[in-house]
């Protein structure tokens, strides 16, 4: 139920001083973010942090096997800080291109060189979240927020998986945390929603999907879950946010079932037998959706 997001991202390293100009370049692009990290050695060192772009992070490009291909880093001549936001920037991009492992052990480095490194503890977070570690990821979220109350990303991680395992006023604390320090952070207003309607606040819901789509009027997810918060509430409008998430996303199938639930609440067997069987050609195989399909057809 989460948003997803991805993105293309090229980042440069340019190395000065002793190194030369190193440059590395991954393509994996469908956005474009740049990330420059200027370093001078030995009189002076500097690493930028990374750029955001689309709630999401610039990271230093790696090869397709994913081998670190920094000599600054193979020969120990960076400062401890600056090899420690290198790894913790590969840890991202090892995680944006799916190699969760990979995202670890980047962290662990960098996390050994400086255990305060707020984005490696996030990153690990992460990590581990993917690979179903969620005790450690909920340590490492725990940290990061201890020693930064600004880090917004670790709020938004800590509260999605809270949501996703049922911590529900957890959830809604971390989220709502997150939006107060980027009030334009969307996926965690989202998400906060998704909360209030599980939490049965089908008002505060519709408050966090309706500031969604005044921001963006063709967010189907957001004429989803309206929807649902709006049918919760019993307004007579929640069937036009079902029809216009359909016609925003008419090959997704889970909003299809959506709708079909609606009618079929509402007596129309009709046409909410005509919503799940699109939506189980669609391919949504929720084990109720199945049963019915059955029932349809037999």
């Amino acid at each position: 139920c989460c948003l997803q997001y991805r993105v293309a991202v090229q980042t440069y390293v340019d190395v000065r001083g002793i190194f030369g100009g190193l440059v590395f370049k991954l393509g994996h692009a469908v956005k474009l973010a740049h990330l420059r990290v200027a370093v001078q050695y030995p009189r002076q060192l500097r690493v930028f942090r990374y750029m955001r772009l689309n709630e999401q992070r610039a990271f230093l490009r790696v090869n397709a096997t994913g081998k670190v291909q920094s000599k600054a880093i193979k020969t120990g001549r960076l400062k401890r800080r600056a090899k420690a936001q290198v790894y913790a920037n590969l840890s991202i991009g090892y995680f944006e291109l799916g190699q969760f492992l990979g995202a670890v052990d980047a962290a662990d480095s960098a996390l050994e060189a400086d255990p305060s490194l707020v984005a490696a503890l996030v990153s690990r977070a992460k990590a581990n979240e993917q690979l179903q570690k969620l005790k450690e990821a909920i340590a490492d979220y725990d940290r990061a927020i201890q020693l930064d109350r600004f880090a917004v990303d670790a709020f938004l991680g800590r509260g999605v998986l809270f949501l996703k395992n049922g911590n529900l006023y957890g959830s809604v604390e971390d989220l709502s945390r997150a939006i107060t320090l980027d009030p334009e952070l969307a996926i965690a207003r989202f998400n906060r929603g998704i909360a209030y309607l599980d939490l049965g606040q089908p008002s505060r819901a519709d408050a966090d999907f309706s500031k969604l789509i005044s921001d963006n009027d063709r967010d189907a997810g957001a004429y989803l879950y309206r929807g649902q918060a709006r049918a919760g509430l019993k307004r007579a409008d929640a069937m036009k946010d079902f029809n216009r998430a359909i016609e925003l996303a008419g090959e997704w199938g889970f909003a299809w079932f959506v709708r079909g639930r609606y009618r079929d609440g509402r007596g129309d067997r009709e046409g909410a037998n005509g919503d799940f069987l699109r939506a189980y050609e669609l391919g949504h195989n929720d084990p109720w959706l199945i049963e019915r399909v059955r029932e349809i057809s037999g």
